[in-house]
Order: structure tokens, then sequence, then C-alpha cells
């Protein structure tokens, strides 16, 4: 027990609380609890994983020299080391393992071939195993148990969103290639991480032949640069796509072919999913401005937390002075305060709200209206699916509190981090919650359910449900609980 939460408390806490697994109330009906084993000694930290339903858990432990994988509390084979592991949403368990000098991936308790060495393992939601495998002094790529060509050597494999296709840079002779849907594009001195764009079909990377660069979309060079930047930008049906490049040792941006004007350094190149609309800062000389799809806005001293709504919509912090701080929504300039950050931008693109600090107190301000309350630190901002609702998790007196549209939910000792507060729905917030050293489950501001030494992962699910990852004692709980009718 003392090992689980020495290992796990910082990654399980928001808004700078001291506490790991939580613990509260009394049980409604309806709700479920299902026993996933105990917490071991010998737990190896960086391998705790919670399924993205929160039904399932798995995690390796040292015993001597030897590692085991445990999924929902039953113990695998033991191993020499255990490396990446993998947990499907389904809770399916995949990983890489050694025997000796020999590395396998095992996938569902299944060994599969032994290899000198395992690389980078990726597994889609949808079930493929990808990963290179090394033989003897050149390697493969391995997709669902099926060997490639081999090459010298084999790096930085990507896998699309809908997991249908895989790209990877390959060497050859000292030549570089992108191998795609299995074909081998053109050999180049230097290529970086190929990049998928969202709808799977088409990708994009930068190669380097002699001293020169280009951006490469599918089998197209573009133009030639001192640099390319490897993070390019690209949208569906490669429709559209950016990316930042070096020339003459000025920096600029590429939108769909149009360059930008030189600058000393881009910082921030964003953009929307579809990637017609692209935003970063420029900053030449002792002053920064703000570039939307080739526009230059006004000078400032300073910027700072460039935000891109995927209605193209943009947010960012200016800096007038010392102590002289304003939000600038689009080209609107906001009222004047001592700080401004943590800037979001709503789902459907029309409400910005960001924390200002006056006087060394901070409030949330949303649509350029400031809050009626006060608080000493302001943490997560969220606005609900519908854009109709924001939330953020405030700090008053050592005390934390999710506050709702300007109403305060009770307070607490800390906050657990969540990957959402509301549901999708937008008709409810859940979360875990500490005080006085009892750990609740709290949805829409009231404490539900008994309590716990841990609570991790509140996550909402179907029918009415919400799902987490529980503590009693050494004993870790998936736990599913009914939303009360309020």
């Amino acid at each position: 027990m003392k090992s689980l939460l020495r290992v796990l408390p910082r990654r399980w806490l928001l808004a700078g609380a001291a506490c790991a697994f939580l613990a509260g109330g009394c049980q409604t009906e309806g709700d479920e609890e299902r026993r996933l084993g105990v917490i071991p000694p010998g737990i190896v930290e960086e391998s705790f994983q919670v399924s993205d339903d929160s039904r399932h858990v798995v995690f390796a432990v040292r015993t001597g020299n030897r590692q085991t994988l445990v999924l929902d509390g039953q113990p695998g084979k033991e191993y020499d080391a255990i490396g990446k592991v993998v947990l499907t949403p389904r809770g399916r368990a995949v990983y890489a393992a050694m025997i000796g000098d020999s590395g396998l991936v095992v996938d569902n308790g299944r060994e599969g071939k032994r290899y000198g060495a395992v690389g980078a393992l990726l597994v889609t939601d949808n079930g493929r195993v990808m990963f290179p495998g090394r033989l003897g002094q050149r390697r493969t790529m391995v997709i669902d148990g099926k060997e490639s060509a081999v090459y010298d050597d084999i790096a930085n494999p990507a896998v699309s969103a809908d997991g249908r296709r895989l790209a990877y840079a390959a060497c050859l002779e000292n030549r570089w290639m992108v191998v795609w849907n299995g074909r081998a594009g053109r050999p180049y001195d230097e290529v970086s991480p190929p990049v998928f764009g969202p709808d799977g079909n088409h990708i994009a990377y930068a190669a380097r032949r002699d001293s020169l660069w280009y951006p490469v979309i599918d089998t197209t060079e573009g133009k030639a640069y001192d640099h390319v930047s490897g993070n390019i930008r690209l949208g569906p049906g490669a429709a559209h796509h950016a990316f930042v490049a070096m020339k003459e040792k000025k920096m600029l941006a590429v939108h769909d072919g149009s360059e930008g004007a030189p600058c000393n350094l881009i910082m921030g190149l964003l953009a929307t999913a579809d990637v017609a609309t692209v935003a970063y800062a420029a900053e030449s000389g002792d002053s920064v401005t703000v570039v939307v799809n080739g526009k230059p806005g006004k000078t400032y001293w300073r910027i700072r937390g460039l935000t891109l709504g995927e209605s193209g919509r943009v947010a960012y912090g200016a800096v007038l002075g010392e102590k002289r701080e304003c939000m600038v929504v689009d080209s609107t300039v906001g009222r004047i305060y001592d700080f401004v950050g943590q800037t979001t931008i709503s789902p459907d693109g029309l409400r910005v709200a960001y924390a200002a600090v006056q006087g060394g107190i901070q409030t949330v301000v949303v649509d350029d209206r400031p809050g009626s309350d006060y608080y000493e630190a302001i943490g997560k901002l969220e606005f609900s699916p519908d854009s109709k609702r924001i939330a953020c998790v405030a700090e008053r007196r050592g005390r934390v509190a999710v506050v709702v549209d300007g109403v305060e939910h009770p307070w607490f000792d800390a906050i657990v981090e969540s990957p959402a507060l509301f549901s999708p729905d937008s008709r409810h917030l859940a979360y875990g919650a500490v005080r006085a050293g009892k750990k609740v489950l709290v949805i829409d501001g009231q404490e539900s359910g008994p309590e716990y030494n841990g609570i991790k992962q509140v996550v909402f699910a179907r029918n009415n449900r919400v799902n987490f990852i529980a503590l009693r004692g050494d004993t870790l709980l998936a736990v599913s609980r009914r939303i009360p009718d309020r």
C-alpha cells in the first residue's frame, strides 16, 4: 500500500494537492464494484495503466530480477524485463518483454516470435499490433505477425487515426525513405517522422537531399528550403497543408504553398483540423505579432498562450508592459490585467474563457466579462461539450473547489484529475475529491457512494453511469455508479 501511495500521487491529482487513490458516503441502487486484485509489493510505477473506460488496470511487478505483468489481478508469465505496455479500451494487454538477449511481444498472454530486439510498439484501438523487430543486424516491420522487407534500420513508425495504415522511416545503404502501405518512397539523406492526415489517406514528411530540405506530401516534393520542420500539418484529402521553413537564416510559415513574411522566430504553429486556418506568433526584433492565414495583427512586447479554436477563432495574451496584459480575441483587445493566461475556446468557437490576475487574486473571465468571485489560483478551465457551461478548479486558503457557471461546489483538500469534468451531453459533472482524509466521488456537486482509499480516472459511461478505478485497503476495484436522478 505504501508503494502505491508513494509512486502514483502526483499523476492522480489536479491543482497541486497531495493524495493518490481516494475515499466517502452511501451506495445507491445499481452501483457495481468488480474486484481487480490487490496491489502487491514491487509494483513498477511507470507501468500502471487504466483502460479508457476505467474498467481494467494493468501493471508490472518486479520480483528479484524478474518481472510479471498483472492484468485485472491476474499475473502473467515471468520475464527478464517488461518494456512498453499498451492497454486497449477493451482490456487487452499488449507488451514487449525480454527473455535473455531476445525480445518478443506478448499479446493477451500469447507470445510472438522472438527477435534480437523489439522497437517502438504500436497497438491500435481496432486491435492491430505493429513494431520493428531486429533480425541479426537488420530490421523488419512486424504488422499483425507478418514481417515486411528487411532494412538496415527502421525508425518513427506512425499509424493513421483509423488504425488501417502504417508509415515508417527505413534505411537502406545509408539512404532513408518513408515506407507507406508497404511501398517504399524516394530515397533521401534524411527524413523526418511521417505524419498522417486526419482521414488516414495521405502522409507528409520533410526530407533532406544534400544540403536542402523538401516538404513531401504523399510522393510529391515541394519547394526546397534550407530546412523544413518535420511537424507538417496536413488536412483531410491533403487539401491544405502548413509547415515552418528556414530560408536565408530567417524563419517563415508556408500555408498551401504560400510563404509568410520572414521573421527571426516562429512560435506555436497552430492549425484547425482541416488546416484551412493557420495561426502562429512571429518575432521580429523586439516585438511579436500573431499571424492568421498570412495576415499579421498588432505588434506586442510579448505574446503568451496562443489558442486556435476549430471555428478559426484566435485568442492570446498580449504583454503590454510590466503587470499590463490583456486578452486579444481575433483582433479585439480585452481589459487590462496584471496577468492573463489559461485560455480556452468553446467547442462551437463562439466563446472564450481565461484566467486573469489582478492585485494577486484570480478570476475567470468569460466573453470578456470577469467573474464576481476571486481566488488564489485557478486550475483546469473547461467548457461543456454544448458550449453553454463553463467549469474551473479554484483554490482559496489551501482548499480547492469546482466552480460551475460561477457557482461553487463544496470545498475539498484536492480534486482528482480526470479526462473531462462534463458528461458528453453536458448535463452532469463528476470528479473525485479529498477532504480530511476521506476520498469520495462527487456527482453534480454532491458526494456519491462509499468512501475509498483511492479514486482514479473518473469517466462517463453509457446508460447514465460513471466509471472509475478505486482502492479499498490494498484491493483494486472497477466501480460503475449510476448517476442519481435529481
